[in-house]
């Protein structure tokens, strides 16, 4: 235990410039110990106040526990925001997976519309984004694994947030784009256009792949029968 804060420290003391925040990354053998942490971050804080310090964990040992290992990866890593709040931004924030938006992304074009930023700290890459997060006007859950880090982020912050899942079926993705537009106040794009515009692009790309058989498991798609009737109604 004396170790970890020696070796956080001796870090801290030869890194240039300063790390703005050090994660102490544990494994499983922690878990069997039941090490409790928080003394360590403290201590590291304690030294060095300005250094963000906490605590991530590889543990593969509750997989089959209530605590997924990637919930709780998504969890633990908005944990370690500061708690104090900042004054609210026009910024929607990506949260439940670490795949960045794509800027072609039809709601990634109506979020920019209505004059906000989308935020995705992996597409972003700095500290000072991860701090912004705070900011968010509203959360969108990409991924189940992130429902427990919307609801801490809501709790903490008061932000606003919804599931926003991959769908592929186009009244699914018309009702959760309203959903959207309601909740940021943006005016509602023409979703006829939308849709005929995405028609195309997705019988273009069937065309590519006409006579190919494909398989679909669990880990391409939330909703593998709304991608395979597409597919199906493309040819």
């Amino acid at each position: 235990e004396e170790k970890t804060i020696e070796a956080a420290c001796e870090v801290l003391k030869t890194g240039v410039p300063r790390p703005k925040a050090l994660i102490l990354y544990v494994s499983c053998i922690d878990a069997m110990l039941g090490n409790d942490h928080s003394f360590q971050t403290e201590e590291v804080m304690r030294r060095y106040p300005d250094v963000n310090c906490f605590v991530l964990k590889m543990c593969p040992i509750t997989r089959y526990s209530g605590d997924l290992p990637l919930s709780a990866l998504q969890h633990d890593m908005y944990q370690a925001l500061p708690p104090e709040r900042t004054e609210r931004e026009k910024i929607v924030t990506f949260i439940g997976t670490n795949i960045a938006y794509d800027e072609e992304n039809e709601l990634i074009r109506i979020i920019r519309s209505g004059g906000f930023t989308p935020l995705h700290i992996q597409k972003e890459g700095s500290y000072d984004a991860f701090l912004r997060v705070r900011s968010s006007a509203l959360n969108l859950c990409l991924m189940p694994f992130g429902k427990s880090t919307g609801e801490l982020l809501q709790a903490r912050y008061e932000t606003p947030w919804m599931p926003y899942f991959a769908r592929y079926d186009f009244s699914a993705i018309r009702n959760t784009l309203a959903s959207v537009c309601e909740k940021l106040s943006i005016p509602l794009p023409d979703l006829d256009a939308m849709e005929e515009e995405t028609a195309q692009v997705l019988k273009a790309c069937a065309q590519k792949i006409r006579g190919t058989e494909l398989v679909i498991d669990s880990t391409a798609t939330l909703f593998p029968d709304d991608l395979r009737n597409t597919l199906v109604s493309c040819g």
